[in-house]
């Protein structure tokens, strides 16, 4: 690349594909073959130890620059442990932002402890609420109660939704749940077990309907 030549050939092209897969696997790639097909891009078929990708790249060398910059700010993020410019524009561009049924303690605990993440999810402006781990006063897989238990917290829908105060509005509770629902939030009481296809597609349209509703 050259002050002459703003564009970017076919061959260094290949070797920034290559690259990319360097900077996320720290491990280079078994082979970089270029593809047809690629209309506005250069096309590269990445074969690696860890599998097979697709990597499109312009050929203009300053939309490849801040496609360099952007993986920096990122790996800058990531060393600094703070949100990713990727993750701070999802939430700011988020129409509801949904914590789900996952252990609120080691599966969603250590992305809320990240520095700036609270802060960056009350910034959005979105709606934000969590689906209860909870089905009629259980988990229904994993060790979730135990680790509330570990936090001295009860293993009910207001323990978990004490774990997410000042990031959440509202909550998603199970209908056949026994134990009180959280006071400080709003609750949605709804069937949350989700069997097969169906029934996740009928949690995923009642949180929905509910975050459209807080908005």
């Amino acid at each position: 690349m050259t002050a002459r030549d703003p564009n970017v050939d076919a061959d260094e092209a290949q070797w920034m594909a290559a690259a990319v897969i360097r900077h996320y696997f720290r491990s280079a790639p078994v082979g970089v073959v270029r593809q047809g097909g690629g209309l506005n891009n250069f096309v590269f078929a990445i074969d690696h130890g860890e599998g097979a990708f697709i990597v499109r790249l312009s050929p203009h060398a300053a939309k490849i620059n801040d496609h360099l910059k952007e993986q920096w700010a990122i790996t800058r993020a990531r060393e600094a442990g703070v949100p990713t410019p990727e993750v701070l524009e999802a939430l700011a561009a988020a129409e509801a932002i949904v914590v789900g049924p996952s252990n609120p303690v080691i599966s969603i605990g250590p992305i809320l402890a990240v520095p700036g993440m609270r802060e960056a999810i009350a910034a959005s402006g979105a709606p934000v609420l969590a689906v209860s781990p909870f089905v009629a006063g259980h988990a229904v897989k994993g060790p979730t109660e135990k680790f509330m238990a570990a936090l001295g917290r009860p293993s009910t829908a207001a323990g978990v939704a004490s774990l997410y105060e000042g990031v959440i509005q509202a909550m998603v509770v199970d209908a056949d749940d026994p134990d009180e629902g959280p006071e400080d939030v709003q609750v949605l009481l709804c069937p949350t077990l989700m069997e097969g296809r169906e029934g996740r597609r009928e949690v995923a349209e009642r949180v929905l309907e509910f975050a459209e509703m807080l908005g």
